[in-house]
């Protein structure tokens, strides 16, 4: 375990965050609500080691912070604390870095020179604008109480982007929306912050005009991202965000609920040389499909794993054509992973390192061929890698791959190691 973390804020009944921050990392994370005269004290004396703030606190806990962030000065407002050793308190707002990466996947990288309309005054806001800033933007702010309101909106018909930073149409309030879209015919993008429901009026309108938009989900898994990196000192994959993200919609699509305090099962999938050319390799031994496809595959097993009764499984991919990453991604998920499911290719017959770095960490594993191997040349029937793990499944294709996670997810079930 990293360490004890959580999130404070005055109502926390629908938050998402225990869920994504235990599929980032092993930590403790938990929800603590409270009225805004308890936050000072509670930052000062709680014990835990950092936590995220939420509404209405993000502007209220700056006073109380030692050190903010250029990010968390700008903005002024901060949603992830850190207990530094000397027990001063470190402020960042990882909701700029949120916002940043959503409005890279609807608007792209370039929105230099762009005229954006930010609606709302807040926390959320104050974030949105940083981020549109230093990307080069020019963001408005449109408010009940500033120069620039609701009603004479239309004087900004001109803007190409909008992000709403209020909760109008956040449930259960889903019906309202916080503009009519109509009001501003040069749109192209629009952004919602809220993640609940995945589709608001306002982005339901966005999708008949024919207007590309994202809804939060993307937004509040990497603020996660980016907070249990400041939580933990560990680095993550690049394409965590994306994943978890994904992982996430399709939680909720399935009908898990993304409140329930669910125990989630952490499963590596490494693949080893070659494996990335699936779909050009010798497609009748390994067959047409494509990684991005096996990538798809386990993610989908994954959720098909998930039950609203048990426990959620989320689903790490990793592919390598070279032994030292495979050793290191091994090695880094000591600590990090409940199981490994492994198919190390053409280093199964030849990797001692692999086989060392698997005992090492001591997690179960189970390891995976496409193949069936034993029915290939003789030596296919060596596996060094095999002698760590308590289970291989061969010559199933891609649904070999869900034997094993099915396995090591019954198997961390049953023995609680995790």
């Amino acid at each position: 375990m990293d360490g004890r973390f959580g999130l404070i804020g005055r109502s926390l009944v629908h938050s998402y965050s225990p869920r994504i921050h235990a599929m980032l990392g092993k930590y403790e994370y938990r929800l603590y609500e409270m009225p805004e005269e308890n936050v000072c004290s509670f930052l000062r004396s709680s014990g835990l080691d950092g936590m995220n703030v939420t509404i209405p606190y993000k502007k209220n806990v700056v006073q109380f912070i030692d050190e903010l962030s250029a990010d968390a000065r700008a903005a002024g407002s901060v949603n992830t604390v850190v207990r530094r050793p000397d027990g001063t308190l470190f402020g960042d707002n990882t909701d700029i870095y949120g916002i940043s990466e959503l409005i890279r996947s609807v608007a792209g990288n370039n929105i230099a020179g762009m005229k954006a309309l930010v609606l709302g005054s807040g926390g959320a806001s104050a974030a949105a604008v940083r981020a549109l800033s230093s990307a080069g933007a020019r963001p408005v702010v449109i408010s009940r109480s500033g120069e620039n309101g609701y009603s004479d909106i239309e004087k900004h018909s001109g803007a190409t982007l909008l992000i709403n930073a209020t909760p109008v149409g956040m449930y259960p309030d889903t019906g309202k929306s916080p503009v009519d879209l109509t009001r501003l015919p040069g749109l192209r993008y629009v952004i919602d912050m809220i993640y609940n429901p995945e589709k608001t009026a306002l982005l339901l309108q966005a999708d008949s005009l024919g207007l590309k938009n994202a809804g939060g989900l993307l937004m509040l898994v990497a603020q996660a991202a980016r907070s249990s990196e400041l939580f933990t000192g560990r680095k993550l994959p690049e394409d965590t965000v994306a994943s978890v993200a994904k992982h996430l919609a399709a939680q909720i699509r399935a009908g898990i609920d993304p409140h329930a305090d669910l125990p989630v099962i952490r499963l590596l999938v490494i693949n080893g040389p070659n494996l990335n050319m699936l779909g050009i390799r010798e497609p009748a031994i390994y067959g047409n499909k494509t990684y991005a496809d096996l990538v798809d595959f386990i993610g989908r097993r994954a959720v098909g794993l998930s039950d609203a009764n048990g426990a959620v499984v989320f689903a790490e991919c990793f592919q390598s054509n070279h032994e030292g990453a495979i050793v290191d991604k091994i090695q880094e998920a000591y600590g990090t992973a409940d199981g490994i499911v492994i198919n190390p290719a053409a280093y199964t017959h030849t990797s001692v390192a692999i086989l060392d770095a698997l005992k090492a960490v001591a997690l179960p594993a189970a390891e995976v061929h496409i193949s069936d191997v034993n029915s290939r040349e003789a030596f296919r029937k060596v596996s060094y890698a095999g002698m760590a793990c308590l289970r291989t499944v061969a010559g199933y294709g891609f649904d070999g791959y869900g034997m094993a996670m099915e396995f090591l997810k019954d198997y961390v079930m049953r023995t609680g190691n995790q």
